[in-house]
């Protein structure tokens, strides 16, 4: 909807992602899939600058929901956002 009132390039979207990235405590991955026609994929240069950039933040990005549910339920302690050290990046750079 957003992108109707306020239509933005694919790099903006890249780059309002990576900014909403900072605010996140895991990264899930997940393929577009299409039972009806058989279509499955994992390719995505948008996911592919999503994940890079979680690992730099050392968020752990999953690929597998039982595993983040099992990260979140055994491991996961909430960081204060405002105690997190956060990277610049730079339009277009990842």
């Amino acid at each position: 909807m957003a992108h109707l009132l306020s239509p933005l390039t694919p790099g903006q979207w890249y780059d309002y992602d990576l900014e909403l990235m900072n605010r996140c405590d895991a990264c899930l991955r997940i393929a577009a899939v299409d039972i009806g026609l058989g279509y499955s994929q994992w390719d995505s240069v948008g996911a592919d600058r999503e994940e890079a950039y979680a690992n730099t933040l050392g968020i752990p990005a999953f690929r597998d929901i039982h595993e983040l549910y099992s990260w979140a339920t055994n491991v996961y302690r909430p960081v204060p956002l405002a105690s997190r050290q956060l990277p610049k990046h730079e339009a277009g750079t990842l």
